[in-house]
């Protein structure tokens, strides 16, 4: 007995009180589809991003970023919100080509309810691939989802409630996506009955080529973060003291900080007279574009995380040849960063060694330009670059959907 109404009869102008809308693009206007290789039935491939609201934060920005690149290779996909409720006041900017749609519920809608929502949704979908990302509310769902669902969850970072995630839902995935290579070995050691459906799948980003125009060699040394404003994780009010040293000992410099988030006050309190001499400057949340251009404008992007998954911002700085001073955690960090090759690794939570580092870059130009070349061939030659990203999304929804035919995998009764 089903207990929602078909989702696709809701799709219509016609459909009961707005319950379910998309915006951004109509689906009239989509690029024809390629057949989907591992669906017996032979419909087109669907991918659904699920989150709970378009808040800005490092897995939207991922998520945005491949759904983008699987429309570009054919694929039907799309990102959906989960909780109607779930209205950020500094939403994640998101451009034209990227499909939003929200699950069919009100703010008076329980949880129990939308997850019968989403799985009535899935289903009329499938088959379909499911991508719940850190939708934790609702991916329960995946315990009850048919096989024609195939369930790529993904370990996004190296933080408890990821871990406990993957406890929880790990046994019903048909893979285990683990966005760092020290992270998908973590997950196979904490889990080894899901071991072989583990894989790693990196967050990606675009990339020229050929190593993009950079900021002049002299003048004051460019600095750049971009990101959530948090104290938790982010450790944003290390920035302040490092400013604040490298002004007292001489070195001319700016600062630009884009984001927004609860520390955001605290951190402009103990900068305010830096920000009255002009030398930092608070920009707000940014669209993923002004973003880039900001890094391709800057000498060096910092980073200052107690721990990370497979940061977007460092990728993105790296593409744009923008130094990466960050600091020197076991997830991400060190498959992308190696010490005075493609950038520079300072401790957490000591802004004094992040200042020195900075100031290293501001007294040598030639290191500068050495590690700002590195930096743009480790993101243009490597598994980074988003085309390549989508690619193996595909793949292993491919790897899924036949192992499901095959038998090799069935998913659990929950």
């Amino acid at each position: 007995k089903r207990f929602f109404l078909p989702v696709k009869s809701l799709l219509s102008p016609a459909a009961p009180f707005g319950l379910y809308s998309f915006a951004l693009k109509p689906f009239a206007a989509m690029p024809q589809l390629f057949p989907f290789q591992g669906n017996p039935s032979g419909h087109s491939m669907k991918f659904f991003f699920t989150t709970p609201s378009l808040s800005l934060s490092g897995v939207n920005t991922a998520s945005a970023g491949i759904v983008r690149a699987l429309r570009l290779l054919g694929a039907d996909a799309r990102l959906l919100i989960t909780d109607p409720a779930g209205r950020d006041p500094s939403p994640l900017p998101l451009s034209g080509d990227i499909p939003v749609a929200r699950l069919g519920a009100t703010r008076f809608t329980g949880k129990a309810a939308r997850r019968r929502m989403l799985r009535g949704f899935l289903e009329d979908e499938a088959p379909c691939v499911y991508v719940p990302g850190y939708d934790f509310a609702l991916s329960d769902v995946s315990r009850r989802l048919s096989d024609k669902v195939a369930v790529l969850g993904v370990l996004h970072s190296d933080e408890a409630v990821h871990y406990r995630h993957v406890e929880r839902l790990g046994r019903f995935w048909n893979r285990i996506v683990a966005v760092s290579g020290f992270l998908a070995r973590e997950a196979a050691r904490r889990f080894p009955e899901c071991a072989g459906r583990v894989v790693f799948i990196p967050s990606g980003v675009t990339a020229p080529l050929a190593p993009p125009p950079r900021p002049d060699r002299d003048g004051p040394l460019r600095i750049a973060y971009a990101g959530r404003l948090s104290s938790y994780q982010k450790r944003v009010l290390d920035l302040a003291p490092a400013a604040l040293l490298l002004d007292l000992w001489g070195h001319p410099f700016s600062l630009v900080i884009a984001g927004e988030g609860k520390s955001r006050r605290a951190l402009a309190r103990r900068m305010s007279g830096l920000s009255r001499q002009g030398l930092v400057r608070f920009t707000g949340t940014l669209s993923n574009e002004a973003v880039c251009e900001l890094f391709r404008q800057s000498h060096a992007f910092v980073l200052t995380s107690d721990f990370e998954g497979t940061p977007v911002a460092l990728l993105e700085a790296m593409a744009a040849g923008c130094v990466p001073v960050v600091t020197d955690i076991r997830s991400g960090i060190p498959e992308l960063v190696e010490d005075g090759v493609t950038g520079l690794l300072t401790p957490v939570g000591e802004p004094v060694a992040l200042a020195g580092r900075l100031a290293l870059l501001s007294k040598n130009r030639d290191l500068w330009e050495s590690l700002s070349r590195n930096a743009h061939a480790k993101i243009a030659r490597g598994p980074y670059l988003i085309e390549n990203v989508a690619k193996r999304y595909i793949e292993e929804a491919e790897n899924s959907f036949r192992e499901v035919r095959s038998g090799r995998f069935r998913r659990p009764k929950a």
